[in-house]
């Protein structure tokens, strides 16, 4: 099993010898208004250098992240109260994703155990209110979606959702560095591939 945070320490070793090494990940991600009596949905997506983002790696407190590293975000919403559209990269000013133990970017990250009993995801009770971990995209625009609460985007409507997946769309894509520093890490990154099919 591959987890953050064996991505992360992969990530700074690499960066220092060799800063154009990335390995990139893209989750497609759901959300649904229907735990708030509505019928707002959106997908997206989320591309992003782990070697940059100190991602889902047991922080605390959560870090309001800016979108540096990332290389894609696509959200699309349906609202048939009029908050829908389509968002990307340029739309969003900020983001916030942390989990407070390392999560398996190998599978759907939501309903993941974080301790304590609780999930990672949308919770209730003593798991409520991202004590344990947060995904939240911000846009600045007008009438753009906003993160609302953890876990929760709301859109030109007013209208909320919650996140339902979070899943990878596929293996790290290494994008190699120059000389030996990018040969060791393509080898590093075969390892890993290798591991997470296993």
């Amino acid at each position: 099993m591959k987890s953050a945070k064996y991505l992360l320490a992969v990530g700074m070793l690499l960066g220092a010898s060799s800063p154009s090494l990335a390995a990139m990940e893209t989750l497609d991600i759901t959300w649904s208004g229907a735990s708030f009596g509505n019928q707002a949905t959106a997908t997206g997506s989320i591309t992003f250098d782990n070697s940059v983002f100190p991602l889902i790696a047991a922080l605390a407190p959560p870090i309001f992240i800016p979108n540096t590293g990332v290389s894609n975000i696509t959200v699309t919403i349906t609202d048939p109260q009029g908050g829908g559209g389509t968002f990307t990269t340029s739309d969003f000013a900020s983001i916030i994703f942390w989990s407070s133990t390392p999560l398996n970017l190998g599978q759907n990250l939501i309903g993941q155990p974080v301790g304590a009993g609780c999930a990672y995801g949308p919770s209730t009770g003593a798991c409520a209110w991202g004590d344990w971990g947060d995904f939240n995209l911000w846009s600045p625009l007008p009438g753009g979606p906003r993160g609302s609460a953890s876990f929760t985007l709301t859109d030109a409507a007013g209208d909320h959702m919650l996140v339902t997946s979070m899943v990878p769309a596929s293996a790290p894509a290494p994008v190699p560095g120059v000389g030996l520093a990018g040969l060791a890490a393509l080898a590093l990154a075969g390892l890993f591939a290798g591991a997470r099919r296993t």
